[in-house]
């Protein structure tokens, strides 16, 4: 039986064979994706952060703050520990949009207080006085950006 013989033009190049120019497109093309991927890690890292923080109960609280939060997201501990101290090159999605969600929920959450809050103070300090307005500043900006 004989071997099919291919043109030499069809055989893919080797790294040593191929032209310079390519090679320099896909280091642009790998370092685009690996920019695109390490911002969304940044940004997955932030959100944890804030969330942990917020969690917290005190400076020694942290990691029982991070493992409190990685249960009530369903998520690991160990993923929400290497965001902080190790990051990852990519992060799951899963991962990625259960601490989104969380933070638009504290965030929403915050804002009904803050809403609660300027009724109180409107009640008794009156529309007129300075924290009055600037709060109801940043309750109608929050409205906006949900709009």
């Amino acid at each position: 039986m004989s071997a099919v013989e291919l043109p030499p033009s069809s055989l893919p190049l080797w790294p040593q064979q191929m032209p310079e120019e390519r090679l320099q497109m896909c280091k642009k093309f790998l370092r685009s994706a690996q920019r695109a991927e390490s911002e969304f890690v940044a940004e997955a890292a932030g959100w944890a952060e804030d969330l942990t923080r917020r969690e917290a109960r005190g400076s020694g609280d942290f990691a029982n703050a991070m493992r409190r939060v990685a249960s009530r997201l369903g998520v690991p501990y160990g993923a929400l520990w290497a965001l902080r101290y190790r990051p990852p090159k990519g992060v799951l999605a899963s991962l990625y949009f259960a601490l989104r969600d969380a933070r638009e929920a504290e965030r929403a959450r915050q804002i009904r207080a803050l809403k609660n809050e300027l009724e109180h103070t409107e009640r008794t300090a009156g529309p007129d006085h300075h924290s009055v307005r600037t709060a109801r500043a940043v309750v109608d900006q929050a409205d906006c950006a949900n709009d």
